[in-house]
């Protein structure tokens, strides 16, 4: 479980600099059903904001990640990759001063990676600012996305902004009706605790983390969950048909906790489906376990996740 490893030691890291509000995606399609071109669904003249590293002259972001489109949009032209295809993406340039690493791998202009296999794109590169003390200015790197079968993507050129700290302002009244005011920065600086399941904000007295609540209390432990998935090895093929499996059961219930937000009868059944899903996820982990497909220590985890998943849906359906 090397990618395991890699995610749970650099916590600390990636904490200071994940936002549970932000969490864009550039989401990966073609102009044509089964061809075409390839292409990024995001809106490029979005900043990618990177925040400073204690101690350090670095600043670094995880937003946004790659994703794949799932289903097609034909308002925008953009269809989804079939099952299997490998998609990776290659840096054509970047400036002295951004440095990327993927899948704990430093890439440089020329290098390719593989992003994974279609439908399981999702993947954060860390993209980092490194700045002389003092300055604050945007750098950019550009990139393309390629897949057999398809014409590359155009180049896209993403901007790394460097952001301060938040802060809030206190007032005080003082004896005799002076007052005085003071400035609290938050640390980390975007408040983010690192979990995708609580909404961080920078109040008067430093950074608050309330729990998500609604839809977004399942949704953001399934993205956890497929997060982790992203890293068992695929080591035979049964481990991909389980995995397959699991990515298929925890979109399913994704799209109708979604579904259900939109209410009445419609909403209703989506989110009975998406319960109905969650409720068998348990059963799939411990039979991937039992035949030595995915570990433990990871089963755990899933199971963890997959528990309060499918506790918060019933809640929502509860309210």
């Amino acid at each position: 479980m090397k990618r395991l490893r890699a995610i749970v030691t650099s916590v600390a890291m990636l904490a200071v600099a994940r936002s549970a509000l932000a969490h864009e995606h550039m989401y990966i399609a073609s102009t044509a059903a089964h061809g075409g071109t390839l292409a990024l669904s995001y809106d490029f003249t979005r900043a990618f904001p990177v925040v400073p590293l204690p101690g350090s002259s670095q600043y670094l972001g995880t937003d946004p990640a790659f994703n794949a489109l799932l289903t097609d949009d034909p308002a925008h032209g953009l269809h989804a990759l079939p099952k299997g295809t490998v998609v990776k993406w290659e840096i054509t340039a970047m400036d002295p001063e951004v440095s990327v690493v993927f899948n704990g791998k430093t890439m440089k202009v020329g290098s390719r990676a593989k992003i994974g296999r279609m439908p399981y794109l999702h993947q954060h590169p860390e993209w980092y600012l490194t700045l002389p003390a003092g300055v604050m200015a945007d750098h950019q790197l550009s990139f393309r996305v390629l897949a057999k079968g398809y014409q590359p993507s155009p180049v896209y050129t993403g901007t790394l902004h460097p952001e301060l700290p938040d802060s809030s302002t206190t007032t005080t009244t003082t004896p005799g009706g002076g007052s005085t005011t003071t400035t609290i920065a938050c640390v980390p600086p975007t408040c983010d605790d690192g979990d995708e399941c609580t909404v961080d904000t920078c109040q008067a007295d430093g950074c608050h983390h309330d729990d998500a609540v609604d839809a977004l209390a399942v949704t953001c432990r399934l993205d956890a969950f497929s997060a982790l998935l992203d890293g068992v090895p695929q080591t035979s093929l049964g481990v991909r048909r389980t995995l397959a499996k699991l990515y298929r059961m925890v979109g399913a219930a994704q799209r109708g906790i979604t579904k259900s937000t939109g209410g009445g009868a419609a909403g209703a059944r989506a989110l009975k489906q998406a319960q109905a899903k969650l409720s068998r996820l348990v059963d799939v982990i411990d039979g991937a376990v039992k035949r030595n497909q995915i570990s433990t220590t990871t089963a755990d985890v899933l199971r963890t996740l997959a528990s309060a998943a499918y506790d918060k849906a019933v809640l929502l359906g509860s309210g």
